[in-house]
């Protein structure tokens, strides 16, 4: 996977929104001045505003819907197989992409025409296409060749609050693409608003296992002062019988 060609808009604008609901009238009415102040502050600062608690909340629970108004725009270079999963996402909106019925064949021959050492199915792939440029097989039979591996470009919109979705449900997928995916997120600007309430939930389910585990310790060792103690009593009574 390769992302490029990143925009993102009105990342400011919706950091000082966030204060709407407790707002009545001091942040609207100056709110140009307020969009300025935040630009130039440091990330340490940024992530004392309530903006940043707020982007903490649970999913679903409306107080991080400011993170809704950061938009970001990206050109994706991505297999197919991920391009259908990532449509389950029914907001993943696509400005345009690569067609494959109007250009299959040049993406073919650009990617695997002067490579080395290809891969059966590559070989496959650039014989039929070659049939198809001799009028020998349909199109359909050339469609039915691309692997789910080939790559494509497409140019797709989406939000922070989307991307905050995204990046709880696949941080730790099996998939190296979505993995690929979940560390372009880490490079947005600001990205803590996408990625810290999920990283703050890791670290205290590490520390919820560290401190069971010292449980189950403390629980073995006291088994073992249990035993040695009642040891030392049935020798005791031994003694005192004898």
């Amino acid at each position: 996977m390769k992302i490029k060609d990143v925009n993102v808009y009105a990342l400011e604008e919706s950091i000082v929104a966030s204060r709407f609901p407790m707002d009545t009238g001091k942040v609207v009415d100056n709110f140009e001045e307020e969009v300025s102040r935040i630009k130039i502050l440091t990330v340490d600062e940024v992530k004392k505003l309530t903006a940043t608690k707020l982007a903490k909340a649970e999913l679903g629970s409306g107080h991080d819907c400011y993170l809704k108004g950061i938009i970001v725009q990206a050109n994706i270079r991505y297999k197919q197989y991920w391009s259908m999963q990532v449509q389950r996402y029914n907001w993943f909106n696509i400005v345009s992409s690569n067609s494959k019925m109007h250009r299959i064949t040049e993406l073919v021959e650009k990617d695997y025409k002067h490579k080395e050492n290809k891969t059966a199915m590559e070989v496959e792939l650039c014989n039929i296409v070659e049939q198809y440029k001799n009028k020998e097989v349909s199109i359909d039979d050339v469609m039915d060749y691309v692997p789910m591996s080939f790559e494509l470009w497409e140019r797709a919109t989406m939000n922070y609050l989307q991307l905050k979705a995204v990046y709880q449900q696949r941080r730790n997928h099996k998939s190296r693409e979505w993995q690929d995916f979940c560390d372009w997120i880490e490079t947005l600007p600001l990205s803590f608003l996408i990625t810290e309430s999920y990283n703050e939930k890791v670290e205290l389910k590490k520390l919820v296992k560290e401190l069971q585990g010292q449980v189950v310790d403390l629980s073995e060792e006291n088994r073992h002062l249990n035993l040695e103690l009642e040891q030392i009593l049935n020798e005791k009574g031994r003694l005192e019988g004898a």
